[in-house]
């Protein structure tokens, strides 16, 4: 075989010559030691360094002194010892830096937006937008329009509200019910304990007790019996027991009304954020409609003295009220309900009735309406580092960092309105035990709205005699 010389081999067979053998240099063996020798000391990042990008992202934040640098270091001291890998003590550091950059920027601002899917926030917005438009045509009709669902949307929930108070003041007294309180909550020491005592005089025992309807149905059979036969009356009270009537479980009781304060208190950091606003908003004539670089902005801006009176009276204190009557008359029905089933349903049912304006929005409102209140930008509060140095500000904060706060406020709107309940409906009997209030039969059926909305200042006209009162034990 005649060889060929190397000098006459084409310079493409020769790279190609060349490529293989350093393809068979390079063995899967070899790879890995050459890429753990060429690889970086952190992996890298698609995104730009924290540097760059934090400082046009965090608008006054502050640039970190070496003290900042070194306190995020002692931060992060034991977790860095722990690490492995790219998580290196540079990439906590930076990561602490961050955050620190985010605890001042949420120090500093703080960004109020009304409600964007709610009739309440249509009638604060699009009168606004109207007077920015200098009252045009088209947006004053639509401002006009967010007034009447406002209007429909308090009568809707009002009349809701109104029906469940008089079934629970009016029309259950004229079955013969008695305020719930504490009948049947202690049943683990029944029947010789305290707090045993039913609203018929006798003592409890899991066996006799029932639900209210079919309670009132064992006594109206027995009341029949000793009707139609006096002289059985002895024999009919000795072998015919109606049982007792009251609570399944004080424990789901007690969870099911705190979880309906939970479910309320959206609503009522919608009503703080109303209030914020229309105290941070500078009293001006600024307009919410404007034109930057032939985009339009529509801006929460300046709003006149005399509106912020007007949506005060008119969608916060509105707004608030019903919020109060929620709490108090959903309060009332859940501690009147004796079966755990229900007590779980309708924990979560009665807050349809503070749903009923995003029902509204969301049905009867016009897409220019939902498209203006959806791009609207918030009003952005700046405070002055100055009001920092406050004992009261130091305090508020350092609380609202280390505490709960949503979750101590729901506890304590929970106790205050079981408290309320107690006080209003139920006497404290000498065991210790709170029992149900003398029954008084009202006088008609009609309810006025007034004693619905002020009942201390206008109560229900009754009978003086009481229909139902604690009975001494038979």
């Amino acid at each position: 075989m005649q060889l060929k010389s190397p000098r006459m081999m084409s310079p493409r067979s020769s790279q190609q010559q060349g490529g293989a053998s350093i393809a068979r240099a390079r063995s899967p063996d070899d790879e890995a030691p050459a890429q753990a020798q060429s690889a970086p000391s952190e992996p890298p990042s698609r995104m730009a360094p924290l540097s760059a990008r934090t400082e046009d992202s965090f608008i006054g934040a502050e640039n970190f002194s070496s003290e900042n640098h070194n306190a995020c270091h002692e931060r992060c001291g034991l977790l860095s010892g722990s690490t492995e890998g790219w998580l290196k003590k540079d990439s906590i550091t930076e990561a602490c830096q961050a955050m620190e950059k985010i605890e001042g920027l949420l120090e500093n601002t703080e960004s109020i937006l009304v409600e964007q899917n709610s009739v309440y926030g249509t009638a604060l917005v699009m009168p606004q937008f109207a007077r920015s438009t200098g009252w045009s045509a088209t947006v004053t009709v639509l401002a006009l329009r967010s007034y009447l669902f406002l209007i429909l949307n308090i009568f809707i929930q009002w009349m809701l509200l109104y029906s469940l108070m008089k079934e629970q003041n009016v029309m259950d007294k004229f079955s013969g019910q008695m305020y719930l309180c504490n009948f049947g909550a202690e049943k683990l020491a029944c029947p010789e304990g305290p707090g045993c005592l039913g609203p018929g005089g006798t003592r409890f025992t899991p066996s006799r007790t029932y639900s209210y309807d079919q309670w009132k149905t064992n006594n109206f059979v027995k009341t029949s019996l000793k009707a139609v036969f006096p002289e059985h009356t002895q024999d009919i009270e000795l072998n015919v027991d109606p049982g007792e009537y009251g609570i399944e479980s004080q424990s789901t009781r007690l969870v099911c009304t705190w979880l309906f304060i939970l479910l309320l208190v959206e609503d009522a950091q919608q009503i703080i954020t109303l209030l914020k606003l229309l105290w941070y908003v500078p009293a001006s004539q600024d307009n919410w409609i404007t034109l930057v670089d032939g985009d339009v902005n529509l801006e929460i801006k300046g709003m006149p003295f005399y509106w912020k009176i007007m949506n005060l009276i008119c969608i916060v204190l509105p707004k608030a009220m019903l919020w109060k009557f929620t709490t108090d008359c959903g309060t009332l029905f859940l501690m009147e309900t004796a079966s755990m089933q229900d007590l779980i349903v309708n924990s979560t049912a009665l807050t349809f009735i503070l749903n009923v304006d995003e029902l509204l929005f969301a049905t009867i409102t016009t897409a220019k309406t939902r498209y203006m209140l959806g791009n609207l930008l918030p009003f952005v509060v700046h405070r002055h580092p100055a009001h920092k140095t406050t004992w009261a500000t130091c305090i508020r904060e350092t609380l609202s960092d280390k505490l709960p706060g949503r979750l101590i406020l729901v506890s304590l709107i929970w106790m205050c309105s079981l408290v309320d309940y107690y006080y209003r409906h139920c006497n404290r009997h000498e065991d210790g035990t709170w029992y149900s209030r003398p029954m008084y039969l009202p006088l008609s059926v009609q309810y006025s709205h007034l004693s619905a909305f002020l009942p201390r200042l206008f109560p229900i006209p009754s009978e003086p005699d009481a229909y139902w009162s604690l009975p001494d034990e038979i």
